[in-house]
């Protein structure tokens, strides 16, 4: 189980699918999938950051394609 950064890029991120499978939006709760170094949500677009392989799902900070 590989849940952190790579060593050359920092600040992209390695989940496993099966991590990523079990993370909803904490706003509407829908599917997360991984885009690059960030979660985004499937149904709101709000972009969760992922650093050295650890999801920031704040809602507060998320950016938001709305």
């Amino acid at each position: 189980s590989n849940l952190r950064g790579s060593a050359d890029n920092v600040g992209s991120a390695v989940l496993e699918q099966w991590f990523v499978d079990m993370l909803v939006c904490p706003v509407d709760q829908s599917a997360v999938s991984l885009n690059g170094s960030e979660l985004l949500c499937n149904r709101c677009g709000r972009r969760y950051p992922v650093r050295g392989g650890i999801p920031s799902m704040i809602s507060d900070l998320a950016k938001s394609e709305q």
